[in-house]
């Protein structure tokens, strides 16, 4: 397993230069987009000077119009970073391109980015030049620097006659590295520049560029290499691209974007899934009866993240979230927190429940019937913590920070190239630098997603004894929630016989949403649906089932106080009702 610190000192070695291509961008509620400069964050708005536009024509946005901010990185000087070949917006199964670059003899960095969302994955590179014919790129050709990279002369980019000066790195060691991201639709990827903000999922050196090489999933990962690659002459090289999938290769200096800021997970830091969409990881700082306190890697900074314990919904250890140890949710309550230990003997993980009060030297120190008891952290796989949760108002939105890391809260001051201020939805003041903030999402806007939204009653009855409840943004056996061919990062799932009400309170003119039995879990589901507002039905399919496919609803839900879903036992008793409501949400009326 590669040095994790080979990756920042190569991203140290090769740097960016500060030149800006695009800008950042705004997402508006009605889909609409602007791009330049983004210049202030005021209490209600941002102010954002389009992208060739004067400082007088800045134009200001409310966040009740706004569904997020993209933040654009550096991304490289054309001078000394060259897209020899771009496949991005072309579509799935593109035609073969080719490009042609002059490079001097000598070692020269490169690098490829590909990512993958569905369908076959093909990727070959092949290359032809002085006296070669067209060939795959060879083993004996590929390098990366080692633990301590040096270069011998600064990189001096094209020379007068167009070729891409060669290079001079120690240590030089054989292969090329690999970076390897698994992620969701909720992700939100249009661009290398968006995985940033996902956590890398493993790191790799690899003597090939072929994807068997790499670890991933069968869907929705990415892979970047980056290296030297060794020609043996002067001349013009051509090389050919066959990919499935958006797929860059460039020459010379990365992109920005490329580096993700923060190492993988691994070892014995911990995850965190907080309030209101949030989420993070890193080391265990501290953790009392009120507050958890970890320690955020980003690039060479660590930051301390302190967030109340209604703040924190889970927190696990890097096996629970690498899913090598299996861990059986089923009975928690929402009165006391669960923990899940590691019996004595054997991997067997095994839940209990009580008051966690905090870490305490190497134990966690829990309150059980009056007593309180220590169990030793080394056992400790994860807590969910009930009956504490916040019952604030949500966040303004969701800072997404390089790694992969995603706080709740709003921004303070925002100016493009200058350090990004934000306080968290529980009031701590925070600092990012610009080109590690990747994406702020904005919560209760013109459009709301139901799922960020808590209902005001839940009603949960089983047919016999066992009731599966009802989930948020995944299916009912935690996988991604997905009607027929299409998946959703945002939604319901719920069990029959559940109903949920939700308060509105006139502020919404629309509730959208696709509605289909969840793909796989429901296949001999039928169950009874109705969507109410105000106690009156508004949609009802008396008996769903996987041939009734996927419906879109779109109910006008305009002065309504209350939206309720409920599924029912149908035909089939409660066998697979596993029903879902697709990237529900609610659209605000105008004023």
């Amino acid at each position: 397993m590669p040095n994790r610190r080979l990756w920042f000192a190569f991203a140290m070695l090769i740097g960016t230069v500060p030149a800006w291509a695009g800008g950042d961008s705004l997402k508006k509620h009605d889909g609409s987009i602007i791009v330049g400069n983004l210049t202030e964050v005021r209490e209600k708005s941002v102010v954002i000077v389009p992208e060739g536009a004067a400082a007088e024509a800045a134009v200001e946005v409310s966040y009740r119009d706004l569904n997020g901010i993209k933040f654009r990185f550096w991304d490289g000087d054309p001078k000394k970073t060259r897209r020899l070949i771009d496949t991005r917006g072309k579509g799935k199964n593109a035609p073969e391109e080719s490009a042609t670059i002059k490079l001097r003899s000598g070692k020269h960095h490169f690098g490829v980015a590909y990512w993958h969302q569905s369908g076959p994955t093909t990727l070959k590179l092949e290359y032809s030049g002085p006296g070669i014919k067209r060939m795959k790129l060879t083993a004996n050709q590929l390098s990366h620097p080692g633990d301590k990279p040096h270069r011998n002369r600064p990189f001096e980019g094209w020379d007068a006659e167009g070729f891409l000066m060669s290079e001079a790195c120690t240590p030089s060691e054989k292969g090329i590295y690999a970076r390897v991201h698994e992620f969701t639709g909720d992700d939100d990827i249009a661009d290398y520049a968006d995985f940033k903000g996902v956590r890398p999922a493993r790191y790799a050196v690899a003597n090939t560029l072929e994807l068997s090489a790499f670890k991933h999933t069968n869907t929705h990962f990415a892979v970047f290499m980056y290296g030297y690659l060794q020609v043996p002459t002067d001349g013009e090289y051509t090389f050919y691209l066959n990919a499935s999938n958006d797929t860059v290769l460039w020459f010379g200096e990365d992109p920005g974007p490329i580096h993700p800021g923060s190492p993988v997970l691994e070892g014995t830091q911990y995850s965190v899934v907080g309030a209101d969409g949030g989420s993070w990881w890193g080391n265990l700082s501290d953790w009392n009866k009120d507050t958890l306190t970890i320690e955020v890697p980003l690039a060479d900074k660590k930051h301390l993240v302190a967030a109340p314990i209604p703040y924190v919904q889970e927190i696990w250890t890097t096996p629970a979230v690498l899913k090598t140890i299996k861990v059986d949710r089923t009975g928690e309550t929402t009165t006391s927190d669960s923990i899940y230990v590691k019996a004595q003997e054997g991997n067997t993980i095994q839940r209990v429940g009580g008051l966690v009060l905090g870490r305490d030297g190497d134990a966690l120190q829990v309150e059980y019937e009056g007593a309180v008891r220590r169990l030793k952290m080394e056992r400790v796989v994860g807590v969910v913590f009930g009956g504490r949760r916040t019952q604030n108002p949500p966040a303004q939105g969701v800072l997404g920070i390089a790694g992969g890391h995603r706080l709740p809260g709003k921004l303070v001051k925002a100016a493009r190239g200058q350090p990004l201020t934000m306080e968290t939805a529980w009031g701590q003041s925070m600092e990012w630098p610009y080109d590690q903030v990747v994406r702020y999402d904005v919560r209760n806007g013109r459009n709301t997603w139901l799922t960020d939204l808590t209902p005001a009653t839940v009603e949960a009855v089983p047919y016999f004894d066992r009731h599966l409840g009802w989930s948020t943004n995944k299916s009912l056996t935690g996988g991604e929630l997905k009607i027929a061919d299409k998946t959703y990062p945002r939604g319901l799932c719920l069990h029959s016989r559940t109903v949920l009400t939700y308060e509105l309170n006139g502020e919404y003119q629309q509730f959208q949403s696709d509605l289909g039995l969840q793909h796989n879990d429901g296949q001999l589901g039928r169950a009874a649906v109705r969507v109410l507002t105000d106690g009156q039905v508004a949609h009802e399919t008396p008996d769903l089932t996987m041939k009734t496919g996927r419906q879109e609803l779109s109910i006008d839900v305009t002065g309504k106080k209350t939206l309720t879903l409920e599924v029912d036992f149908g035909e089939n008793f409660d066998v697979c009702d596993h029903v879902t409501f697709g990237g529900a949400k609610l659209i605000r009326t105008a004023n």
